[in-house]
């Protein structure tokens, strides 16, 4: 079994695991939630892939950024990791650190606009985004006071709701 160690940009780290195969789809499994995902690949055009993951088409480009369905993907690195090796006890504080700081799609939908770009300073309620979903538009706060470290989307984009919005540092 191979193992590996994917860091978004925000800094969380996932470990999958490859369990094995069944036919052209692999399966893969998240070391943390123990859950699988069956990841096929249906066509290959040199940098250019189509895969199938849990019945969801993706459209990836591995270039020098990944993107998925034409959006540029979260993904700072994957790294072969030991396989069986545990996620460093300390990691789910790491990771509640960094969500502290990041603030997070509220629900899924598409982004407006962004009221706010790299350096802007914002208070605890702030509204950084406007979000659509079902017709009905969404104010996304920034939930500490801070200045605007990262920006993760554009106009446009669709999100899931938990998606990273923007990263704050905290001032």
């Amino acid at each position: 079994m191979k193992a590996y160690t994917v860091t978004t940009k925000i800094g969380l780290k996932f470990n999958f695991i490859v369990e094995g195969k069944e036919g052209n789809t692999i399966l893969v499994k998240d070391v943390e939630t123990g859950e699988v995902f069956r990841l096929k690949l249906l066509r290959n055009h040199g940098d250019r892939y189509v895969v199938d993951l849990n019945g969801v088409e993706y459209s990836i480009v591995l270039s020098d950024r990944i993107f998925v369905n034409g959006e540029v993907a979260c993904i700072a690195s994957v790294k072969e990791a030991q396989a069986g090796s545990k996620p460093h006890k300390d990691s789910k504080m790491a990771q509640k650190a960094v969500f502290e700081n990041v603030v997070q799609a509220p629900i899924s939908g598409k982004i407006l606009e962004l009221k706010v770009k790299v350096n802007d300073q914002v208070g605890e309620g702030t509204v950084v985004a406007l979000m659509e979903s079902m017709k009905m538009i969404v104010e996304v706060k920034a939930n500490i006071k801070g200045i605007v470290d990262e920006v993760y989307v554009a106009p446009g984009q669709a999100v899931k709701k938990g998606d990273p919005i923007i990263r704050l540092k905290k001032s």
